[in-house]
């Protein structure tokens, strides 16, 4: 088993409130049959303008290949702009317009 650990990096601070998700699409080359990993935000190691979200136990073959999708689900979260709106405001889903995506796995 494996940790799966995705760093989202916005161009400013922002803020997450509950534990948004990022559902990564695993290809199952391997037809190990593992699935889709569900990762979750965690405050360890993130910072203010880079989120971590993570999945840890996870089962994953050796040719596997792991893509995240467009967006990130709130799951009953919130990600806010710190800098513009405080809490008010909305930040981008989007991961496509973010600075950058990275994916570890440990």
């Amino acid at each position: 088993t494996q940790r799966i650990l995705v760093e989202v990096t916005w161009d400013e601070a922002v803020t997450v409130a509950g534990s948004p998700q990022i559902t990564v699409v695993n290809g199952n080359q391997s037809s190990a049959g593992y699935g889709n990993h569900v990762l979750t935000y965690t405050a360890t190691g993130s910072t203010a303008n880079r989120k971590r979200f993570e999945a840890t136990s996870r089962g994953l073959g050796n040719t596997d290949v792991l893509t995240t999708p467009a967006a990130i689900g709130l799951n009953s979260g919130t990600i806010s702009d710190t800098v513009v709106g405080g809490t008010t405001l909305a930040a981008s889903l989007d991961i496509s317009n973010v600075v950058q995506v990275h994916t570890v796995l440990s």
